[in-house]
């Protein structure tokens, strides 16, 4: 629970996946130009997924109203935004608030980026 920001070109993914793990209802708030990825792969059912398209102050309050909802069990925001009435709106309601953050990371932020194909090694 809590809100935590992601920074990187994987973070959308990784957003996803954990928004499927979260439990309950989950909801992915986006402007016009997205990020929107695939999010069925991610174990995202659409019958459990609540899609916003909004940007700006309306993107952050649609954001904090989920997260207020006991019944999002995540809600990703994919849109600059205070950090600050996200945090106590995640704490209100308990479940995890996601921020796909294109700024500088702050501490205790998730630096995301994916490994090119072939670069993991096995013992």
């Amino acid at each position: 629970a809590g809100l935590h920001a992601l920074h990187g070109a994987a973070a959308p993914g990784l957003a996803a996946v954990l928004l499927g793990l979260a439990g309950g209802a989950g909801a992915w708030v986006a402007g016009v130009g997205g990020p929107w990825p695939a999010l069925a792969p991610h174990g995202l059912s659409p019958a459990r997924l609540l899609l916003v398209r909004a940007a700006g102050s309306d993107a952050a309050w649609a954001a904090a109203q989920a997260l207020r909802c006991p019944g999002f069990g995540g809600v990703v925001l994919a849109a600059p935004a205070p950090r600050d009435g996200l945090a106590a709106a995640a704490a209100e309601g308990g479940g995890i608030g996601l921020l796909l953050d294109p700024g500088e990371a702050e501490d205790g932020d998730w630096l995301v980026e994916g490994l090119a194909a072939g670069r993991l090694a096995h013992p």
